[in-house]
C-alpha cells in the first residue's frame, strides 16, 4: 500500500467516529478535497471548494477517487466542522510512525509551539489556538502535534507529545522552557535523548557551565558563515566530563553540557552572544552544534505554515475547524517535502512546487501517483 493510500484509509477511519451522518457525502472525500486543495496552492476553504467546482478539478476527483457528487460551499463547511479534530490529528499522528517507519532514529526531534493569531476571537476571554509541534529536522518532517492551551501550557503538552510519537533513538531538542527534571525524564522513557538549552530557569546548573566555558579550555568547533553583507561565526564546546558539575543529578542520564558562542558582523557592527546545553547523549562540538541548530527546523516549518497558508490570516468562525486546517496544513507540506526530496534538485523552494500544481492537474495525477508507488519514504 502507497502512502497516500494509507492517508485515504486513516481518512476514511475516522468517519466511524464521527457525529456527521450525510449520505450523499462522506468525510474522507471533503478531506480529500481539503488536502488536493492546499497542494495546488489554494489557501482557504473558499478558495479551495471553488476550485473544486471547476471542471478539470470535478473530473480528477472522478477519476482519482471516484467523488462523482461535490459538496456545496455550506455543505463543505458543515462537512468538515463534524470531523473530530483530536482524532484527525491522532490519524495523522498514526500516518506518519507508518510513512517514517523509525526512521527517526539517529536524527534530530526538534519540539516547538505556535500560536495561531487569528483564534483570539473565537473565545469568549480571548484565548488563542496554541499547538506544539514534533518534526524530524533532517527530513523536514511533522511527525505530529498537540494542542495546548498557552504558552506555558506547551509544558505539559511536550510530555504529552512524546507518549504518542515514536521518537525512539532521536536526540529530541527544545529550548529552555522545557528544560526541567520532568520533560528530560519522558523523553528517556520514551527512548530518546535530550539536548535542552538552559537558562535562568536552571540558574544553579546554567552558572556553573557558563562559568566553566569562559575559564576552562574544552574541545571546540567552529564555522563561519556568510550570508549578505554578513558574517556568522559560532564555536561549539562540549564536555561529558561533568563529576564536578554540583546538582546533576536533578536531569535523568544527564552526560554532556556544553556552549555556542555565536559571534556576529555586519557592515563593521559586531556583536556576539552565549548559550548553554544540557545532553544525555555524549556529544562532541561538531555533533552538539549540528543538532542544537537543527531546532530552527521548526521554526521554519512555522513560519511555511504563515506564508504558504496564511495561517495567521485564516478567519473561520469554528475552532473545531482552525485545528483542522492546520493538521491538514501540516499533511500538505509533508507531501510536498517528500516529493521534493526524491523528484526535485536540491535547491528547489516549496513555492515552486506547489506553483508547478497550481490549477495543473496533469501534475498533481502524477504527484499523487508517485505516492501510490511509494510505500515508505527512502532511508536517505
Amino acid at each position: 500500500m502507497g502512502i497516500f493510500e494509507e492517508l485515504q484509509m486513516e481518512m476514511q477511519l475516522l468517519e466511524s467516529n464521527s457525529k456527521y451522518e450525510g449520505y450523499y457525502y462522506r468525510i474522507s472525500g471533503a478531506l480529500i478535497m481539503l488536502v488536493c486543495g492546499m497542494l495546488c496552492k489554494q489557501q482557504t476553504i473558499d478558495d479551495i471548494h471553488e476550485w473544486s467546482m471547476a471542471k478539470p478539478a470535478r473530473k480528477f476527483f472522478e477519476l482519482e477517487f471516484g467523488i462523482n457528487k461535490l459538496p456545496s460551499r455550506a455543505q463543505f463547511y458543515n462537512i468538515l466542522k463534524n470531523v473530530d479534530a483530536k482524532k484527525f490529528n491522532q490519524s495523522f499522528i498514526k500516518w506518519m510512525k507508518s510513512v517514517l517507519h523509525g526512521r527517526a532514529t539517529g536524527k534530530t526531534v526538534a519540539i516547538d509551539g505556535k500560536t495561531v493569531c487569528g483564534t483570539g476571537k473565537l473565545t469568549e476571554d480571548g484565548s488563542v489556538l496554541h499547538i506544539a509541534s514534533a518534526l524530524v529536522s533532517e527530513m523536514n518532517l511533522v511527525i505530529g502535534s498537540i494542542e495546548c492551551a498557552t504558552k506555558t501550557g506547551e509544558i505539559k503538552a511536550f510530555r504529552e507529545l512524546l507518549e504518542l510519537l515514536d521518537v525512539s533513538g532521536a536526540i529530541v531538542v527544545a529550548d529552555a522552557l522545557h528544560c526541567n527534571q520532568n520533560s528530560a525524564k519522558a523523553v528517556i522513557e520514551a527512548d530518546a535523548d535530550y539536548l535542552f538549552v538552559i537558562k535562568d530557569n536552571v540558574s544553579t546548573i546554567k552558572d556553573d557551565i557558563e562559568l566553566f566555558f569562559k575559564e576552562e579550555k574544552a574541545p571546540s568547533h567552529t564555522t563561519i558563515e556568510k550570508n549578505g553583507g554578513r558574517i556568522e561565526k559560532r564555536t561549539a564546546y562540549s564536555t561529558s566530563d561533568i563529576d564536578w558539575l554540583d546538582n546533576r543529578g536533578h536531569f535523568m542520564n544527564l552526560t554532556t553540557i556544553g556552549a555556542i558562542h555565536r559571534q556576529f558582523d555586519k557592515n563593521g557592527q559586531k556583536s556576539n552572544e552565549w548559550h548553554y546545553y544540557i545532553s544525555s547523549a555524549k556529544l562532541s562540538p561538531e555533533e552538539l552544534l549540528f543538532h542544537a541548530r537543527m531546532e530552527w527546523a521548526v521554526e521554519s516549518m512555522h513560519w511555511l505554515l504563515d506564508v504558504h497558508f496564511l495561517e495567521d490570516k485564516t478567519v473561520v468562525w469554528d475552532m473545531n475547524l482552525q485545528k483542522i486546517l492546520n493538521t491538514t496544513r501540516k499533511i500538505t507540506l509533508n507531501l510536498a517535502r517528500i516529493y521534493k526530496a526524491k523528484n526535485c534538485p536540491p535547491r528547489t523552494a516549496l513555492s515552486d512546487l506547489f506553483k508547478r500544481n497550481l490549477f495543473d492537474i496533469e501534475h498533481l495525477s502524477g504527484f499523487l501517483n508517485f505516492f501510490r508507488n511509494l510505500p515508505n519514504i527512502p532511508s536517505n
